[in-house]
């Protein structure tokens, strides 16, 4: 049973912070950091090693540099950068946190093309009163890079140590 928890975990917390992006363009900070603290709990419960986790720390601490880095240049938002870094906690060093950041561009490269494309087509009146469509529809608003960020968790997750 315990194995099962922190799939739910990531999970719950990565799809969340889709949901939130897409709907309102803003993550909450309690979703990264649910994330955050949904990795240590299921790590110390898995019986993951105290230096795996240190890693796995040094990881998302790296990743959260480089995160506020990204937002410091305006090419994410800040909860889109620490985003990444919680969900870069659950992947830990190594060849599958290389692997989500290609799925993350992937993904978001695809999100990018297919937001230009939609952007370029008018909406028909009847779902003007959706807020959040018409946000997402707007030229001049970022994207919700969450989902990007999710997909990109959710291809490599299988890989990681708490998937079996």
């Amino acid at each position: 049973m315990l194995e099962y928890i922190p799939v739910l975990l990531f999970a719950f917390f990565m799809s969340l912070a889709a949901v939130h992006d897409l709907a309102a363009l803003r993550i909450p900070n309690f979703v990264p950091a649910g994330l955050a603290l949904g990795f240590l709990a299921a790590a110390l419960l898995t019986g993951v090693s105290f230096p795996t986790i240190g890693a796995h720390l040094l990881v998302g601490f790296l990743m959260l540099i480089f995160g506020f880095t990204l937002f410091a240049l305006k090419v994410m938002g800040g909860g889109d950068g620490k985003l990444l870094a919680a969900a870069a906690l659950w992947f830990g060093p190594g060849t599958i946190l290389v692997s989500f950041l290609f799925h993350v561009a992937l993904f978001g490269g695809v999100l990018a093309v297919s937001l230009i494309f939609f952007r370029r087509i008018p909406l028909p009146s009847m779902v003007h009163n959706q807020k959040w469509l018409m946000r997402l529809h707007d030229a001049d608003v970022g994207m919700p890079y969450a989902l990007a960020i999710a997909a990109g968790g959710f291809f490599v997750f299988p890989e990681s140590l708490f998937f079996s």
